[in-house]
């Protein structure tokens, strides 16, 4: 049988055809655990109280059992100073069909400033779970777990006299898992086995979410094959382990196979979650094929899985098709949520088209969906983006009215708009009062703000801000350096601009073929044609892809590099007299 550690590549689950048969039984073994494998639960046998200590339980119970209607304080009080840890243990076996009177009894002592003993806790606990209150069953169980090393040892040795309903492994076990003890519960899993015991799924689900891929696919196989029967939410589990990792190749095997291996069928969260995955890897078309395939097999898709596609399209600049997707929602009767009304009124917005952000709006409020600070921050970033600031203010206030609050994005998308008209009082303004709601700016933000004023000539400002920037540990982007290498190279100051693209080179940030294209404009306008050439060379070495259509000085991009290697040439042959072919092994475009 495969035992080795499973890896992530694709094949790694093959592992699911070697599995065990199992019975439909919750609790079914293969055949060579029952012949060699399961042990008896230990027999109950707690110490014997001395004959002092047996009066006083049997005096403390009886209270308890005819005043009951009392408080516990008052009735046991009289006991208080005589009444030890081991008279608890005691207790309980009188109170044993009393689920009530034992939590009340555990309820007393508890706040008595002893600790509860290990085996009190574990008693209190199964009689919880015969009395069907999980829920108190599993506070106590990790009561236990927290405050004393040998716990679970207690909860095996009590089991068979207080309890023998094999769910509370169920409430041990997830116990574990909750306190982020997660090889303690694979220990756990393995031993209870030998007493012919298996966890649920369910429990052991919540253990895989949280191991790392290679572990999860490791105790997948392992568990297996001892004899646990995995379900749906057990692939999916890995399904999302394996997208998170972004091997989407290997999800979509398991969602092929696990019917075959496991015989659990692909559900809505299987498609959904793989779905979401190809969508924000961008492969549009598998996506899509796992959304027909969805339909084929009598799944709806839900919101989440419609706005997986529709962030996509809007992502590839294709609303119209996203608005045919969210129609398509609701023909099926799947009833758009405020993430997907957002997600295309966001699209909208970066397309320019503000018809469609405000009919959107109107339907989202016609459906009773409240905006919140996601919804309000796209609205204010399309109308900033087309200069239409006064609107963009309005909106802003009345987000802050309604008691949204603004984030980084939001500031950031009004002090964008507000530079880009070179309203900067406006912009710092609104910096300020960012920075006084305790947000941090962002590089976007200051990008922005550096931007706006190389455009009022104030590159030296913005060169300061940037030097603030980068002390406060943020890394400025290859946006940032091109903006104030614009600057640079319009007010003509063309070596600080070159010196800048070094700067920009040695920070990390690789220069583009915006940088490039700026600097050697501002070299051919200042008459430099040998040093614009030798900028063409370097961009070309760099296999940097010229765009020819830029417009450098007001002349197609194609038609200015032309004349830079015409110029160039030329000036090469009148200094050689005309005989020189110096400038044949430069590339020309």
């Amino acid at each position: 049988m495969f035992r080795r550690a499973a890896t992530t590549r694709a094949k790694s689950f093959f592992f699911l055809g070697h599995r065990r048969q199992l019975s439909s039984q919750r609790h079914a073994f293969p055949v060579d655990f029952i012949a060699t494998a399961i042990r008896p639960f230990p027999d109950y046998s707690p110490k014997k109280p001395a004959i002092f200590d047996a009066e006083l339980v049997r005096s403390i119970v009886t209270a308890l059992k005819q005043r009951r209607s009392e408080s516990p304080d008052v009735i046991l009080g009289p006991f208080a100073t005589r009444f030890r840890s081991d008279h608890v243990v005691w207790a309980f076996l009188h109170l044993r069909s009393d689920p009530d009177l034992v939590g009340a009894l555990l309820h007393w002592y508890r706040p008595r400033g002893r600790p509860v003993p290990a085996e009190a806790l574990a008693i209190a606990a199964h009689v919880a779970v015969v009395s069907g209150d999980p829920a108190s069953a599993r506070r106590l169980l990790r009561d236990g777990l927290v405050s004393h090393r040998n716990f679970v040892d207690r909860v095996i040795y009590t089991y068979k006299y207080w309890c023998s309903v094999p769910s509370v492994f169920d409430l041990l076990f997830s116990a574990i898992v909750d306190i982020n003890r997660l090889d303690e519960a694979r220990t756990l899993f393995r031993h209870l086995v030998t007493y012919g015991i298996i966890v649920s799924a369910d429990a052991c689900n919540a253990l895989l979410s949280r191991l790392t891929l290679d572990h999860m696919l490791s105790t997948f196989s392992e568990f297996q094959e001892l004899g646990l029967r995995w379900n749906t939410k057990s692939c999916n589990v890995l399904i999302h382990g394996f997208c998170g990792a972004g091997k989407t190749g290997e999800a979509h095997k398991i969602l092929l196979e696990m019917e075959g291996t496991v015989g659990a069928s692909p559900d809505i969260i299987s498609y959904s979650t793989l779905i979401d995955a190809y969508c924000r890897y961008g492969e549009l078309l598998q996506a899509t094929e796992l959304f027909e395939e969805m339909g084929d097999k009598g799944l709806m898709p839900n919101a989440f899985t419609f706005n997986s596609i529709i962030t996509l399209l809007c992502k590839n600049e294709k609303v119209v098709e996203a608005e045919r997707v969210f129609m398509e929602m609701m023909f099926r009767g799947v009833a758009p949520d405020h993430v997907v009304y957002t997600t295309l009124i966001n699209g909208y917005c970066k397309s320019g088209k503000l018809p469609a952000v405000y009919r959107l709006v109107e339907e989202m409020k016609n459906s009773q969906l409240v905006p919140d600070t996601v919804t309000y921050t796209a609205l204010i970033y399309g109308l900033s983006r087309s200069g239409n600031m006064v609107e963009a203010n309005k909106l802003f206030r009345e987000m802050v009215g309604k008691g949204l609050s603004p984030d980084e994005v939001t500031y950031t998308a009004l002090i964008d708009g507000y530079c880009k008209e070179g309203k900067m009082n406006d912009a710092f303004y609104l910096h300020n009062e960012m920075l006084q709601m305790g947000l941090v700016p962002n590089v976007v933000t200051y990008t922005a703000l550096s931007d706006g004023l190389c455009k009022q000539g104030e590159v030296e400002t913005a060169n300061e801000l940037l030097r603030e920037t980068s002390g406060k540990g943020l890394e400025l982007n290859v946006f940032t350096y091109n903006s104030l290498i614009n600057g640079l190279c319009k007010i003509g100051n063309i070596e600080q601009a070159v010196k800048t693209m070094a700067d920009m080179e040695a920070a990390g940030p690789c220069p583009d073929v915006y940088t490039y294209t700026t600097i050697m404009d501002a070299y051919c306008k200042s008459g430099k044609m040998d040093q614009a050439h030798d900028l063409l060379r370097e961009m070309l070495d760099k296999v940097l892809k010229p765009r020819f259509h830029i417009a450098i000085g007001g002349k197609d991009y194609e038609e200015e590099m032309r004349r830079i290697n015409e110029k160039y040439n030329k000036g090469e042959e009148e200094q050689q007299g005309g005989g020189s072919e110096s400038g044949s092994s430069v590339p020309t475009l």
